[in-house]
């Protein structure tokens, strides 16, 4: 996820060009990493 998300946002500014905001692809990489270990249980979880 990390190095992927890295490697295809600034493959496409390189391609394309524009703008590179570095700081708000990284807040929302953190985002998805955080949501996917987040601790919360499910209504319907069994345990």
């Amino acid at each position: 996820m990390i190095f992927g998300g890295i490697e295809h946002y600034a493959a496409r500014y390189l391609m394309f060009g524009g703008t590179l905001d570095v700081e708000t692809s990284a807040d929302q990489m953190l985002e998805v990493i955080m949501r996917g270990i987040e601790n919360r249980e499910r209504p319907d979880s069994t345990t």
